[in-house]
């Protein structure tokens, strides 16, 4: 009888312990998840003071779920959940309280049946997509031109004078064209403008940076770019608007009336066929946050009670006042009118002529045998205002939109990748090749004081003037290279011009 319950208690001992394990096992979890922060990191324990950070998730990324664990209490509080996740092909942990989990769908026959019209090196991202918004359609639009022969006809080639788009000066100088740099500015527009490289080029042009809910940075490429822009009354509504206006002058109306841009934008929606969010993007993006140019004022000599909210005519040397008798010109002595009347002439100049989405509205590979009827001349104008269209869907994980995603007749089988200082200084014949070698005794701009003036050295300036940290005496010393005794933005830049082989030191 004794060994009879020893065995039992042996019995059930090993029994709880197959079913702890076969629970635990299970308690992985068939689910995705959006991250919910800003620089959120993916570390490789769940201990925010004792793991090593593998990458750092940008908010909104879709991410699959692995395992919910239990760990240690980041500093940010709220409990001690993580989550193992995968995403962009790493694998690591996330502290739950930013993580919102989506509910993943089942296999869904009629996406994947839909997904063999995109080549391969597209179909991943897209399900990573779709699963977080089951119901969003992706239209594969194939485009007769190769993506690298539609980028050579943005590209000016050896004329800089033809190239199509310009990238402002505070991109950086890793994104101008080569020749910017070597003319110490010749090529600069308006204080604010100048020429972007191919490559430069090339990132905002190949539509697979685009796959992601949230590009890298507001200015970065992101899924909304590809949006059909039509007006649709049952999805696009005035609590939807409120959503994309937030937090800038839009959102505070006029006259007295906080809803006053509201109730204009979805008139003019209606008019227009232009979907209301796509309307008060485009001004967002032209007008900026704050709303102050004199174009949008009322009060400009000459031109008073007239308001030209997206631009039209606005060029020149006199921008305002070019821009404001097109709107005296077309009758826009009202908000609304201007507002209106620049939705009307938006969707009739683009989107009846098939740039129905801010990505062929402003590459119009539409027509290849030349580059044409472009919106902007931004190289990512059409990624600014993809990203403050996306606020009024984000949250909406049920909500349906149309994506119309070109398909080039060829793509590089590698995405292009955004353009860096390395990829500048190991290019194109630079003398400096990242840096030089082999000196005899330290030279001006050798920060680190390893014998090599190089990436290490731009990166310790520019986290200096940053904020970021901190330099000692001697480094300063050997980091004060333009010789006007003070550490700024041009000793940086005349680091950046040496390692691109354009000047010495």
């Amino acid at each position: 009888m004794h060994n009879k319950n020893r065995f039992l208690s042996v019995f059930l001992c090993v029994t709880l312990l197959f079913l702890s394990v076969f629970t635990q096992k299970t308690s992985a979890l068939a689910q995705t998840g959006r991250i919910t922060g800003d620089g959120v990191n993916m570390r490789n324990k769940p201990d925010s003071g004792n793991s090593e950070i593998i990458t750092t998730l940008s908010k909104d990324t879709v991410v699959q779920i692995d395992e919910k664990v239990t760990g240690n209490e980041a500093e940010s509080g709220s409990g001690n959940i993580w989550y193992k996740v995968t995403a962009a092909g790493k694998t690591g942990y996330v502290y739950g309280k930013y993580v919102q989990l989506i509910n993943s769908p089942d296999y869904d026959g009629n996406f994947e049946k839909n997904l063999l019209n995109f080549p391969e090196s597209y179909r991943a991202a897209l399900r990573e997509i779709h699963a977080a918004y089951p119901n969003w359609v992706f239209i594969a639009d194939n485009v007769d031109i190769s993506l690298d022969a539609a980028i050579n006809l943005e590209y000016g080639g050896d004329n800089i004078f033809a190239t199509k788009k310009r990238v402002e000066l505070t991109y950086g100088i890793e994104w101008y064209d080569s020749r910017v740099v070597a003319n110490d500015g010749k090529y600069i527009d308006e204080g604010r403008w100048t020429y972007p490289s191919k490559q430069a080029i090339a990132f905002f042009m190949d539509p697979r940076n685009a796959l992601k809910i949230s590009g890298d940075k507001g200015s970065f490429p992101n899924i909304f770019t590809f949006m059909q822009q039509s007006y649709d009354a049952g999805v696009q509504t005035a609590e939807g608007l409120r959503t994309v206006v937030k937090n800038t002058f839009l959102e505070n109306g006029y006259g007295g009336v906080k809803d006053a841009y509201i109730t204009d934008i979805m008139n003019a929606a209606r008019e227009s066929g232009v979907s209301p969010y796509i309307i008060a993007a485009t001004i967002i993006t032209e007008q900026g946050t704050n709303g102050t140019s004199s174009l949008i004022s009322g009060t400009y000599k000459g031109y008073e009670g007239y308001y030209n909210f997206f631009n039209y005519g606005a060029t020149g040397d006199n921008v305002i006042k070019n821009g404001l008798e097109y709107a005296k010109t077309n009758g826009w002595n009202s908000r609304a009118a201007s507002i209106t009347g620049g939705a009307v002439k938006y969707g009739s100049g683009y989107i009846s002529k098939g740039q129905d989405t801010y990505y062929y509205m402003d590459f119009n590979v539409k027509t290849p045998s030349k580059i044409s009827h472009q919106y902007a001349t931004s190289l990512y104008d059409q990624c600014v205002k993809a990203s403050s269209a996306k606020k009024a869907y984000i949250s909406n994980t049920s909500g349906a939109l149309t994506f119309k995603i070109p398909v080039y007749s060829s793509m590089p089988e590698k995405v292009y990748a955004a353009p860096s200082i390395a990829d500048m200084a190991s290019s194109g014949g630079s003398q400096n090749q990242g840096g030089q070698t082999g000196q005899t005794e330290r030279k001006k701009g050798d920060i680190s004081g390893d014998g090599i003036i190089n990436g290490k050295d731009l990166a310790m300036l520019k986290s200096y003037l940053l904020g970021l940290r901190t330099l000692t005496t001697e480094e300063k010393t050997y980091a004060e290279v333009s010789g006007d005794n003070q550490l700024n933005g041009k000793d940086l830049a005349i680091i950046k011009m040496y390692l691109l082989g354009n000047r010495t030191l």
